[in-house]
């Protein structure tokens, strides 16, 4: 007999058909950039590509973040 089998109580030989418990993942993408535009003003380009994929079931899902961030300070002056 070709494959996997086993052995019950009474002694008598039971096939089995292989399976695959899991083939699943996950990819994963970062990028970040920051920068000085002046003294008071900064700069931040955050992006971001997730893929989660099953092969078992034949699906994948992806996600894809940008995010753009302009930070300006304020100063009023010293303080008295």
């Amino acid at each position: 007999m070709q494959g996997t089998s086993f052995t019950n109580a009474a002694g008598e030989v039971i096939p089995t058909a292989s399976s695959v418990l899991t083939d699943n993942g996950r990819r994963a993408f970062n990028f970040n950039a920051d920068t000085d535009l002046s003294e008071l003003i900064t700069f931040s380009l955050t992006g971001s590509r997730v893929v989660n994929f099953d092969r078992n079931y034949n699906r994948q899902t992806s996600n894809l973040i940008i995010s753009a961030v302009l930070q300006l300070r304020f100063f009023a002056g010293d303080l008295r």
